[in-house]
């Protein structure tokens, strides 16, 4: 079974990423521009629970700070059918907020 990761183990990625690379350029360059997003993405998209992915997205937005790394994840799960097809996601505000 895998380990998803949470909302905080994300942020603190993300902390640490800017921590190394600063603000101005996480919010030029956007997330995966000091950060490499895509063992982020795999674990999401291997938990095969839109649900939860949801719950973790939605835990992730409510920093401020975290909109550049949430509108980024939602677009690079935007291949996730299966996620796209969840009626609960499809139709939150989170979707139609960074989609």
């Amino acid at each position: 079974m895998i380990m998803l990761m949470t909302a905080k183990e994300i942020d603190k990625k993300l902390t640490e990423a800017i921590k190394r690379f600063g603000t101005y350029q996480y919010e030029d360059k956007r997330s995966y521009g000091i950060m490499d997003l895509n063992p982020i993405l795999e674990n999401l998209r291997e938990s095969n629970d839109p649900g939860t992915v949801l719950k973790i997205l939605m835990e992730l937005d409510k920093k401020k700070r975290n909109e550049v790394l949430v509108c980024d994840l939602v677009c690079g799960l935007d291949d996730w059918d299966e996620l796209f097809d969840n009626e609960e996601f499809s139709s939150h505000m989170l979707l139609q907020k960074y989609y």
